[in-house]
């Protein structure tokens, strides 16, 4: 977690946007396995889902402490 809080905000911001991506595919794809009648592929595409969601969780948590550790930089600057 640390170590993707330390890279830099573009990095962060694609990373999150490919999880998100991730995170709707995997939900899509356990739906299609849940209809299909395969209860394990759905129970591990819903994982799969819930780890990305949660993973670019903590880089939008990381972004905006960035945003308010500068904003508190600009402030005491002035």
């Amino acid at each position: 977690m640390h170590r993707l809080r330390d890279l830099d905000p573009e990095a962060q911001a694609c990373l999150r946007d490919l999880l998100l991506d991730l995170q709707r595919d995997a939900r899509s794809r356990a739906a299609a396995s849940w209809d299909a009648h395969k209860p394990p592929m759905a129970a591990y595409w819903a994982a799969v889902g819930v780890y990305a969601g949660h993973i670019a969780r903590i880089l939008r948590r990381a972004a905006k402490s960035d945003r308010h550790r500068q904003s508190d930089l600009f402030e005491k600057a002035a």
